[in-house]
């Protein structure tokens, strides 16, 4: 069963969000933020396929309501949506497109060897001397 969420306050700002590159989503997707009473604040992407009530179109100023799934992971995804574009955007004058994409598989298969070294040769061995027992 889905575990729902609900969150509402004040729309703050909406800006463009790109998905892609050379913003060929330019448009369709929005990035926007709220704030409580209790001056919280929550960032939400808007893509294509967000239901609004009505068809409702919202602005800036207007009171709104969400609910979102609590179960998909988000942990530091302000700080990745933030970061992310910045740092990579920092690598493309020097390696280009390509480069960046190599430079992250790299960081991708290093991350999997990390885990493994610190994580997955546990479990297998744990695994092993419990089906020994």
């Amino acid at each position: 069963m889905v575990n729902f969420k609900s969150f509402q306050g004040t729309l703050t700002s909406i800006e463009d969000f790109y998905v892609g590159e050379n913003a060929e989503n330019a448009g369709c997707y929005k990035f926007m933020t709220i704030e409580n009473e209790s001056g919280e604040v929550v960032n939400f992407v808007v893509s294509p396929t967000t239901y609004f009530v009505n068809q409702a179109v919202v602005r800036v100023g207007d009171q709104v309501a969400g609910y979102y799934d609590a179960d998909v992971p988000v942990i530091c995804m302000d700080t990745g949506v933030g970061l992310g574009p910045f740092l990579l955007g920092s690598i493309i004058p020097m390696l280009g497109f390509r480069g960046m994409y190599l430079t992250l598989a790299l960081v991708i298969l290093l991350s999997i060897v990390l885990y493994y070294s610190l994580h997955g040769r546990k479990a297998a061995i744990k695994k092993t001397y419990s089906h020994a027992s």
